[in-house]
This record gives structure tokens, sequence and C-alpha cells, in this order.
């Protein structure tokens, strides 16, 4: 019988045993010791060998009285009222060269009736004559024309409150004579 070599550098045996010669030096370099690691450590020890700083004491708070909120028949002070409205930003108004001016300071002179239009004239300070119709805005307080008649024009305004609001309140203007 004859014996055979076994050949240990033969070429399927030689990438086993150089996979197996790269993985212990990735091992054994991975066991090594880590300076990142190292420093952490110091780092740590550090942190636990310092006294920990004291916390100060909360501040003393006063003692407040609560009262009760009564209902009563009088106005809720927390709600504004039906005529207040919290804010006149939202309307988008026309604004005309009666804007200008307080409603006091103005004149209706003159009405023109169509078929299906009245229309009122309002005379300004300054002497110009301007044509209004209802849902024009006159005077200073965003006075919305609500109503023309041949004897005078109501109108609605809105007047900034000194609590914060904003009141609506209705105006006639008068038909001047003059």
């Amino acid at each position: 019988m004859k014996k055979k070599k076994i050949a240990i550098f033969q070429a399927p045996n030689l990438l086993i045993f150089r996979c197996s010669l790269i993985l212990t030096v990735f091992l054994l370099i991975g066991c090594s010791e880590n300076t990142k690691q190292n420093a952490l450590a110091v780092f740590f020890a550090e942190v636990k060998n310092n006294k920990p700083k004291e916390i100060e004491a909360p501040p003393n708070f006063q003692e407040v009285e609560f009262e009760q909120y009564k209902i009563t028949n009088e106005r809720n002070i927390f709600l504004p009222s039906s005529n207040i409205l919290k804010s006149n930003s939202d309307k988008t108004q026309q604004v005309e060269g009666l804007a200008a001016y307080h409603i006091d300071d103005l004149q209706m002179v003159g009405v023109l009736r169509t078929a299906t239009q009245l229309w009122a004239f309002v005379a300004a300070p300054d002497g110009k004559i301007y044509r209004v119709a209802p849902g024009s805005y006159i005077g200073k307080n965003c006075g919305e024309v609500k109503k023309i008649d041949l004897s005078h024009l109501e109108l609605l305004e809105t007047i900034h409150q000194q609590h914060g609001g904003w009141e609506k309140t209705t105006k006639n203007l008068m038909l001047s004579n003059e």
C-alpha cells in the first residue's frame, strides 16, 4: 500500500490557511487596548471623584387667596357684550374720500333716486360733494351707510372703546336745508 503525502500548501488548503491567519490577526488587534476607551474610563473616574455641587433650595412662594367668581345677572366681564366686537380689522371696506372726516363735519345735501337705486349726496368740509350708496363707508369711525331715506342717511359706526373693544352705534345724518 502506498502512502499518500498530504500537501499543506496545495491550493484549497492554502486559501483556508490564509483566511485563518487573517482572522487571527484581526482578533489580536481587536483585543488590544483602545486609547479612546481608556480616555473615556479616565474621564468617568474623574467625574466620580469630584464632589457634587449643592442644589439651591427652591424660593418660598407666597400663599395666594382665591376668590370664587359668583355669577349674577350682571354682564359677564370675561365675555364681550353683544354690541362690542373684538376686532375691526376683519372687515374689508372701500376707503372713500369721506373717510378722512368726522361724521359731525359732514352734511347730507341731496338725494338722487332712480327706479332701482337711491343715492345720497354728502358735502365734505373742503367743499367737495360725494355720492354714497348703501354699503359705502364714511367718517373716521368706519361708518357704514345702512339706509338712505329722502330726509336722512342712517349709518352704523364702529367706535373704539376705552376698555379695549369695539362698539357699534347707529347715527343719522339729516338732510341739510342750506
